[in-house]
């Protein structure tokens, strides 16, 4: 597993520029050393979008198996995926049953990553979508890779989200916040004012509020309250 910021961010423009979906998974998968990493778009009702969209870098024997067995209807991943507002770890999903125990065992028996985490995307047209990585890496290890490159990850899921939607023909959007104005943002909905938002961040007040700006209006809002309450909506940012 690797957290570079810089190796990242050169990542994340390879993702956005990749015409081919199934090669920046791979890529993903290969830049961040993780087991794998997969992207599904929910069907949205309209005549453009009948089923789901859904890129993998799982085998194709695992998703063969996951299709014959029925898995979907009761992969607890899969539904939190798609309705959760927030970002999880697959320890953290309930396992109370023999039946999931069994899932996910048979999950990682065919190469799915012993540890997961999926961050849902919910964008103002009421698309779900969720993309994922998992890891076969120590849990407390993984837990503490993901928490550093956590930004990093929902950036990547957005730029994916955008494509997704432009491939299927529906309309974009989600707006695509860089790793500074969500953080700026996210200051800003637990009460810190721009002043305060640049000590914490040790960035200037000017650059403070030049962030704040631009997240407003790729937002589409004219107040600052406004924008942290429709991050906070799109599950942009925590308030």
């Amino acid at each position: 597993m690797q957290d570079s910021d810089s190796a990242i961010e050169e990542l994340k423009i390879r993702v956005a520029a990749e015409k081919d979906f199934e090669v920046s998974l791979q890529d993903i998968r290969a830049s961040l050393g993780c087991a794998h990493s997969v992207y599904h778009l929910a069907p949205t009702g309209s005549p453009d979008m009948e089923i789901p969209f859904l890129r993998t870098t799982y085998s194709p024997d695992w998703i063969m198996r996951y299709i014959m067995r029925n898995y979907p209807t009761s992969d607890p991943v899969l539904h939190l995926g798609l309705t959760s507002p927030d970002a999880f770890f697959w320890s953290d999903v309930p396992q109370a049953t023999d039946e999931l125990a069994a899932f996910f065992k048979d999950a990682q028996d065919h190469g799915v990553g012993n540890c997961g985490y999926t961050i849902p995307i919910a964008d103002r047209g009421g698309k779900r979508a969720m993309f994922t990585i998992n890891s076969n890496a120590e849990p407390g290890e993984f837990k503490a890779w993901i928490s550093q490159i956590e930004a990093h990850l929902k950036d990547i899921a957005l730029i994916l989200h955008r494509r997704a939607l432009a491939e299927t023909g529906v309309d974009t959007l989600v707006p695509l916040l860089s790793k500074r104005e969500i953080e700026c943002l996210n200051w800003t909905a637990r009460g810190k004012d721009a002043p305060a938002v640049a000590e914490t961040l040790a960035i200037s007040e000017h650059t403070v509020r030049d962030y704040l700006k631009s997240a407003k209006k790729k937002l589409s809002c004219s107040t600052i309250a406004q924008a942290v309450y429709e991050a906070t909506r799109l599950n942009l940012i925590k308030h």
